[in-house]
């Protein structure tokens, strides 16, 4: 049962990080978010590899931890899109209302 939710999640986060990035591949947070996106269904991959029993089940719970160090990686980098996307909006709206 669990490896069927880590299937749908693989599928669901590595298929809307797709759609966003295809929205606007320009855009610097879609591409960070298609970065999230490509780390979180990696990530849930090997931990569907490392539930399926095999000769090789402590490597695969060893790789787990590979993927997921990318994780909070480009959450730091989409953050700072945000950031740098609402700090640009906010300089323009106080040039635009308080003019030269």
């Amino acid at each position: 049962m669990i490896l069927l939710v880590y299937i749908l999640s693989c599928i669901t986060t590595f298929i809307t990080g797709i759609l966003v990035y295809k929205k606007n591949p320009k855009s610097n947070i879609n591409k960070n978010f298609l970065g999230f996106t490509l780390a979180v269904s990696f990530w849930v991959f090997t931990l569907i590899l490392s539930d399926i029993p095999s000769n090789y089940t402590l490597f695969s719970n060893r790789i787990v931890v590979l993927p997921a160090s990318f994780i909070p990686y480009y959450f730091v980098l989409l953050s700072y899109a945000f950031y740098e996307l609402i700090n640009n909006k906010i300089s323009c709206n106080y040039l635009i209302n308080n003019g030269p």
